[in-house]
This record gives structure tokens, sequence and C-alpha cells, in this order.
């Protein structure tokens, strides 16, 4: 047996080391780094492995889950360490919690993946059905972790391509699901074309890998071509789009300010920090050129608490505006609001909303609240949790804001801000939730995305969310303005590409237009149906097949 082969049928921790390292190498694959041969190369790692552990005469299923949850298990520790850093900035008492929420979390995600390979070790595929059934039951394992219990669908494979680039554009057909799909073909058909290379085989039976024959070679050929024509599809059809791209076209009289100041987040939950925080916001607001923009927007993070209640911030903005013009732009912040509703007894409650929300000044000074859309996506544990009104009485508090737990928005609505385009108002990771933007007659034009950034620390979680976040672009046929704490801001045009764009430590005042829609592309939420109906269909599809050449039932359980 060879180096390779030992490798490919390594068992125990030694095994388990392996599949979590090349799982944390595939990172590298998404942004910032975009390694996308080198990703492909580490998911088909993941599909030479189930291979091999399908094939063996005893315990299949107990090795394919192991395989697919320690790759699962690298891949999202590595690319998600940096949740650790919000239990840093939360404060002493958050930070015995980090290393076993990070781990909990990581855990509780891969969990999906070996489930796929539960049911991959099960069906047994065999040669170039071997692809289609990893990539469908890994497909279904996103799909799945992606809706399930609230959602968490960061780092899907289909984000390995850099958004606006010519790969991406198919998300304008597919979305992110299907991308992702196509992805996980692409790295199961390069894995069937390297198996005879490597020594392993998926056609074998017994546990052991057989010297690659004639016939296998064919079938590794073909793989090949499979793979080479789809990645070649893949990029055609980007380059075809983007060439028939027209123009960008504005709307007039919208001229949009995004600041961006960095700041740290431990101080952003200190009340002397976060006043330091909104005054830098308000003084790279009054750069030169004020009195020419026509709305004003700052990311969620740059106010804490409740911005509307804030009457010296409140005051502050509106002599800030007069002074440079008496016809003052609109002010677009992120921020908490409190909601006061009678309860038993006539007991007043609170219920706090995170909101987008548009505020005009008057040439007197006085300050308006012209509209307010809130969130609908809470993060758990951060903003909100089922049954938070318990949960607080445990003694549990939310990570992100020294008040309640937050209270969803009934449902995510469209919203009308002031001499704007009628928007999509998505807040912090609402963003990367596909769908998220109501398709109604009266559609929205634009989407606006203000984030607090700040809890990923100096790592690689706000190139990640950036990158998510512009799909939405491509996926809706949608501009995006983002405002991002510590993040990436800027202007996204419909097909995913930055207009303009400010990084993390910029400290800047981004003067930027808003670039109209384009038509509204293939693509709808409904595919995922569509894409869970072939998932299934592929998987009975070789089932059936298998059965009726054994002339016998497969056990799926």
């Amino acid at each position: 047996m060879t180096k390779r082969e030992r490798l490919l049928g390594a068992k125990g921790w030694r095994g388990r080391g392996l599949d979590a390292l090349v799982g944390g190498l595939a990172v590298l694959g998404l942004a910032p780094f975009h390694i996308w041969p080198l990703f492909l190369l580490c998911f088909g790692w993941l599909a030479l492995r189930w291979a091999r552990a399908a094939a063996e005469p005893s315990h299949a299923a107990k090795l394919c889950r192991s395989r697919g949850f320690w790759f699962g298990f690298g891949y999202f520790l590595f690319g998600l360490f940096w949740i650790g850093s919000a239990f840093i900035a939360r404060g002493p008492s958050f930070i015995p919690l980090m290393i076993p929420a990070v781990l909990l979390l990581c855990s509780a995600l891969s969990f999906f993946w070996a489930l796929a390979g539960h049911f991959y070790a099960k069906l047994k595929p065999q040669g170039l059905w071997t692809a289609a059934v990893f990539a469908s039951l890994l497909s279904a394992a996103e799909i799945t972790r992606g809706h399930i219990f609230s959602g968490f669908p960061w780092n899907l494979p289909g984000y390995v391509f850099k958004a606006g680039t010519a790969p991406s554009q198919l998300a304008s057909v597919i979305g992110i699901y299907g991308l992702s799909f196509l992805v996980c073909l692409l790295a199961g058909y390069l894995a069937h074309y390297l198996a005879p290379y490597l020594g392993s085989t998926n056609e074998e039976q017994g546990g052991a890998a057989k010297a690659p024959t004639a016939r296998l070679s064919v079938s590794a050929r073909r793989a090949g071509l499979i793979f080479l024509g789809g990645l070649l599809a893949l990029y055609g059809f980007g380059v075809l789009r983007l060439s028939l791209a027209a123009p960008i076209e504005f709307h007039p009289d919208v001229n949009l300010r995004i600041v961006q100041t960095p700041f740290a987040q431990k101080d952003n939950l200190n009340p002397n920090g976060s006043v330091e925080i909104a005054n830098a916001y308000l003084a790279t607001t009054a750069s030169a050129g004020l009195e020419n923009v026509t709305h004003v927007i700052w990311p969620e993070g740059s106010v804490n608490g409740l911005a509307l209640e804030n009457e010296p911030l409140l005051r502050a903005a509106s002599d800030l505006f007069l002074s440079f013009d008496n016809s003052p732009p609109h002010w677009l912040i992120s921020t908490l609001r409190e909601d006061r509703r009678a309860g038993p007894n006539s007991q007043a409650i609170s219920h706090y909303y995170n909101s987008s929300a548009a505020i005009e000044f008057s040439p007197d000074g006085s300050a308006a609240i012209s509209a307010i859309n809130d969130k609908l996506k809470l993060v758990p544990f951060g903003e909100g949790l089922p049954y938070a009104d318990i949960v607080e009485k445990l003694g549990v508090s939310p990570m992100s804001t020294a008040a309640s737990f937050v209270t969803p928005a009934p449902a995510k609505e469209l919203a009308n801000f002031p001499d704007l385009p009628k928007l999509s108002p998505q807040i912090c990771y609402e963003i990367i939730f596909t769908g998220m933007t109501p398709r109604k007659a009266d559609a929205a034009q634009w989407i606006l995305n203000q984030s607090n950034d700040g809890w990923y620390g100096q790592s690689t979680g706000p190139r990640q969310h950036a990158n998510q976040a512009a799909y939405r672009a491509i996926e809706e046929g949608l501009p995006i303005v983002r405002s991002a704490g510590n993040g990436i801001s800027g202007v996204i045009d419909p097909y995913g590409r930055w207009h303009s764009r400010a990084e993390p430590k910029d400290n800047i005042a981004l003067d930027t237009r808003l670039p109209k829609r384009i038509k509204t592309p293939v693509y709808s939420p409904k595919i995922i149906w569509l894409l869970i109906l072939i998932n299934i269909a592929i998987c009975l599809l070789y089932s059936y097949r298998r059965s009726k050449q054994r002339g016998a039932v497969i056990d799926y359980i």
C-alpha cells in the first residue's frame, strides 16, 4: 500500500486530524483568498474519503459520519474562529464561554455533514454516480443548515467564487444554493478523475483499493471531461452575461454619503466609549461637500443604545447638518428602538427592536423620524432567542446589546425612506439569507445593508460578510448600499461588482451615487425547492438503479 493510499484510508485520530486539517485548508478558497482550485481539491478529498469508507465491509456508515463531521469541523472552525472576538469584546464574564461556545457551534454545523456522510454510506455510489450523490447529499445538508432553527448559511460552498467575477454570475439563475451544488459536483468529478492516480477507485466493494483497470480509466477520463466542461460552462455563462451588461445607470438627485470610522467593539459597549465613537462619526460626516449630499448613512454600531431617544446626539447631528446648508440631508442610522405595550395587569412592557431609521431635520433644528424598518432575522444568543422572556429570567443576557433580548419584526417589509426609491433594509447578517428581499408588484429598487462588523475583530470575517452580501445583488438584480462599521462599505452594482468601496480601517466620508436596478434575474427563492427535488431524485434514481441491478432493496437507515 502506497503512502497516498494510507492517507486516504487513515482511521482513528490520525484520520480525524487529517480530515479536520483539510477541511480547514478549504477555507483558503473563501474570501478574502478565493483560491478556488484548492477548495475543490479539499472537497474532493472528502469525496474520496467517503468513497473509501463506503466500500468498507463493516462500519461504513460510522466511518462516513466521522469523516464528514471532522472535515466539517475543521472547515467551520477555521472559517468562523472570529466568533471568539465577540466574547472578548463583551467583557470578562463572557470570555470563559468563548471556547465552548465556538466549539459547540462548529460541532452543531458539522452534524449536518456527518448526516450526509451517513446516507452516502448507505447508498454506496459507484462510478460517475459518486460525484452526483456526493453533491446531492452535501447540498441537502447545506440547505438544511441554512434554514433549520433560524438557519446560519455562512460560508456556503458557492461563495468560493468572488462576487462580481464571471463564475459568480450563475447565481442570477440558480442562486447561491444552486451554485453550491455545482461546486460540490465539480469537486466530486475532480475526485473521481484523480482517484486512479491516488491508488483509490470508487468501484471496489472491498476495503482495500485495487489497481485501476482500463474500464476505470475510461470512467476517470469521462469524469475529467465533465469537470472541465462544467468549469468552462460556468465561466462562459458569466463572461457572456457581463459582456452583454449595459452600462449602469444612476438615480438622479440622490447623492449618498457613507460614513466609515474605525472603532473597537469593546469601546462601543462602554457608555463613554460609545459617545466618543458617535462624535468621531459626526466629525467624519462633517467632511467637505456635505451641502451636496442628500442622504448620510451610518452603520449599525455607530450609535449604541436608543439613538432615537438620544436628544444630545440628535441635537448635535442637527447642528452639524444645518451648519452646511438650510436644506439638511436625511440621516439613515441603525439603532435599537423601544416599543412599550400594555401587558398583564395593565403593566407596561418594553419591547426592543433592531431598526433601520430615517431621520429628517427641519430648518428650525427639530428632528423627526420619517421611516422605520425592523430587523427580522436575529442573531441567536446575540440578539434574540425563542422564548427570550423565559431565558432572560434564567439570567442569560444577550451578546450584542446591554438591553433585553430583541424582538423580531413580524415580517420583512419594504421601506419608503424620504426622497429615495423603495428599498429593502437588511440589517447586519440578514444580508446572508437569500430571498430576504420581498418580491412584490411595487418592487424594491435597492438594498440597504447596515452592519456592525466590529464583532469579527481583525479577521477574515468582514470580507466573508461583504462577499456574501454582494451575492444578494446578483440574485436580485438590485444594487446594494453597504454601510458596515469596521467592515467593507460602499456601493455594489446589480452584478455584484463594487462601484465604490471603503476598507475596514478607512476613516472616510464616501460620497457616491445610487445605481438603478436591472431586469429581475431568473433566480427565485423557490428554486431552492427545485434543488431539493433534484437532490432527492438523484439519490432515489441511483438507489433504484442499484437495487434493480442487485435484485434487492437498499437499507437506507
